[in-house]
């Protein structure tokens, strides 16, 4: 998204972070082969999220005491019995967060923006993976899941390469394509296609028990937004177009405001190439913008055309305001939505002058 006042801008379309270009990013096989510091720790107890912990391994440097008391770490806070990897390069280290039977990897500093792919280690390639060895490949048995068919599923099964993440996945057609998995941030990304226009990226939750070798996951298309099982194919084929996702209108119903009271149709387009559109007249820029108020992340905020530094924020509750498929989510299947309508500006959470009303539109297929 974009930032109120700003004169350029990147919009965060829905593109996953990993495309950030201050990203620092290591492979695992390199990083761990070449760690200073890999050690397993046990955490015994937490005092105000500073954990006590317990020495289990030491597979590179050394430890000064068996027990010892850590500060803070910035991305999550421990809990009492779980094991954690800590491990350092050159540049940066990496927590691991013990998730059954692999860690899930986070930067150790708030302030660096660093990442080792494929953001998982599973126990069982530790030492393989600090040795400098192949490590078995990381199995996923993905779950689909879309938007438009809430009963529907499909099944894929994927292969990545412990050691950067690279791989293939199969759906019920049995056709390989290439697939490249990342965890970042609590969330797994799995990017399935080989060349950038037909690629599709698929999300959700961290990868969870291990069924028959494979770790459990259930993901959605969500760049480009793949509201359907055929929509998906059209993706991953490079015929995905521009889509409605809803239509409504802003009803201004307030006195004493510079917009003009009455009805502004809205429609809320899903573009795979630049993003959501929203196309309304009281719209300079139909893509969303980023405030600064309180109400700044739960607000879809687009500067008034004619009118200098006043937005329309849409209160729809959304966090940051630039998750595509939570909005997709929000506006499903034979539903329809009524929010707020603010008149603000940059720093202000303004006043409410209307509401606005959208109506789920059914995927072409």
């Amino acid at each position: 998204m974009l930032r109120l006042g700003a004169t350029l801008m990147l919009a965060a379309i829905g593109l996953p972070a990993a495309a950030r270009a201050d990203l620092v990013s290591r492979d695992a096989a390199l990083f761990f082969s070449s760690a200073t510091t890999l050690e397993v720790l046990r955490v015994d107890r937490v005092q105000g999220h500073q954990p006590q912990v317990t020495v289990l391994r030491v597979l590179r440097g050394t430890s000064a005491k068996k027990v010892r008391k850590l500060h803070a770490i910035a991305a999550f806070t421990p809990r009492a019995g779980e094991q954690l990897l800590h491990a350092c390069g050159k540049l940066f280290c990496v927590w691991g967060r013990e998730v059954g039977d692999y860690f899930a990897l986070y930067p150790g500093s708030r302030h660096l923006q660093v990442e080792v792919r494929p953001g998982m280690v599973e126990k069982r390639s530790l030492d393989s993976l600090a040795q400098g060895k192949p490590a078995p490949k990381i199995c996923l048995a993905v779950t689909l899941r879309f938007v438009d068919e809430p009963q529907a599923t499909d099944r894929m099964r994927a292969a990545a390469d412990a050691g950067d993440g690279q791989g293939r996945i199969a759906g019920s057609g049995k056709r390989l394509r290439r697939a490249s998995l990342h965890l970042q941030e609590g969330r797994t990304m799995l990017t399935v296609g080989k060349v950038a226009d037909r690629q599709v990226v698929l999300t959700g939750p961290l990868p969870g028990r291990l069924d028959a070798g494979c770790h459990q996951v259930e993901l959605r298309p969500t760049w480009p937004l793949a509201r359907t099982g055929r929509s998906l194919q059209r993706a991953l084929g490079g015929r995905l177009s521009k889509v409605v996702l809803a239509q409504g209108a802003i009803h201004i119903r307030r006195r004493g405001t510079p917009l003009g009271r009455g009805l502004y149709p809205l429609t809320v387009e899903h573009d795979p190439r630049r993003g959501r559109r929203f196309s309304c007249s009281l719209f300079r820029d139909p893509a969303p913008y980023q405030g600064y108020s309180r109400l700044s992340s739960k607000m879809l905020s687009f500067p008034v055309a004619g009118l200098r530094d006043r937005y329309v924020g849409l209160v729809g509750g959304f966090p940051r305001g630039d998750d595509l498929l939570r909005f997709a989510e929000a506006v499903g299947p034979g539903t329809s939505v009524t929010w707020p309508v603010r008149l603000h500006g940059i720093n202000d959470e303004g006043v409410v002058v209307g509401e606005v009303k959208l109506t789920h539109v059914p995927d072409p297929d």
